[in-house]
């Protein structure tokens, strides 16, 4: 008899209840799903991970959030588990002074687990914690806009603000400024890295800090762009495609770090007019 329901669809009913490991999915499809097999529901997973539906870290996988934003209307179940922070959603839940590592191959596959972690927390804490960036580079306004532009505006929809200090002001790095109002959005070119490394990007949220670590290589790779091109035209985006795809040691830290998170703020806030 032919199955009504693909592998696919399995996996959406699993995961609109909560992450799963991998394995925990193979084996609850297989209960569910005569004849589904290992490599089955590992090619269906590569294949919902490149359409940006789920998100894999530490062999954990994930419906992403930013994928239930855009289906919200179908998908309101999921929309309510993924916002909740009584799930198991990791480091929704962190103590004080807790951290969690995770690892990714290229500057998408982070993105967009970063992406899906940050949405989370624009869903879960007070909307009085304005939102710290600091970037070397916005390549994400590039390589990612639709993903920047959704997380941009839930900011703005829970009324927060965003201050986002760029270590460059490389012509490029000039193009995305024109996007922020200077009043709940804050764009400043900083020319400086503030004593951070160039492969090192953060997000603070109240109390709460997500800090990128790309491969040194690959961050190489991405500051040359900003320095050889000075328009976005098809071989500047085929150049940032290029650097997507880079294979390398890229790092994710989620921390709840009360401190280290003010003293951030103090780095960036002397630059932004902060609303009282």
């Amino acid at each position: 008899m032919k199955h009504l329901k693909t592998i696919e669809d399995y996996l959406l009913d699993i995961l609109k209840e909560g992450p799963l490991s991998i394995e925990e999915l193979i084996s609850t499809v297989g209960r569910k799903r005569k004849g589904a097999t290992r490599q089955g529901v590992y090619r269906t997973l590569r294949v919902m991970k490149a359409r940006e539906i789920v998100t894999v870290a530490n062999k954990t996988v994930s419906l992403s959030s930013l994928w239930i934003s855009k289906m919200q209307n179908y998908f309101t179940i999921a929309g309510y588990s993924y916002s909740q922070p009584t799930n198991d959603a990791g480091f929704l839940n962190m103590r004080e002074g807790e951290k969690m590592t995770y690892s990714f191959r290229t500057l998408v596959e982070l993105d967009v687990f970063w992406s899906h972690a940050l949405y989370l927390f624009l869903e879960v804490l007070k909307n009085n914690n304005p939102v710290y960036i600091y970037n070397p580079h916005d390549w994400a306004y590039f390589m990612r806009k639709e993903t920047d532009r959704i997380l941009v505006e839930k900011s703005f929809a829970t009324r927060r603000q965003i201050f986002i200090a760029v270590g460059h002001a490389d012509p490029l790095d000039r193009i995305v400024k024109r996007n922020f109002d200077g009043t709940q959005g804050q764009y400043y070119l900083a020319k400086e890295n503030f004593g951070f490394k160039e492969n090192y990007y953060c997000n603070a949220i109240g109390d709460y800090m997500i800090e990128g670590f790309l491969s040194p290589a690959v961050a190489e790779r991405l500051d040359s762009v900003y320095k050889n091109h000075s328009i976005l035209d098809e071989k500047t985006m085929k150049e940032f495609q290029d650097v997507s795809a880079l294979k390398g040691k890229n790092k994710l830290v989620i921390s709840k770090n009360a401190k280290r998170a003010e003293k951030f703020r103090r780095i960036l806030g002397r630059y932004f007019y902060i609303k009282k």
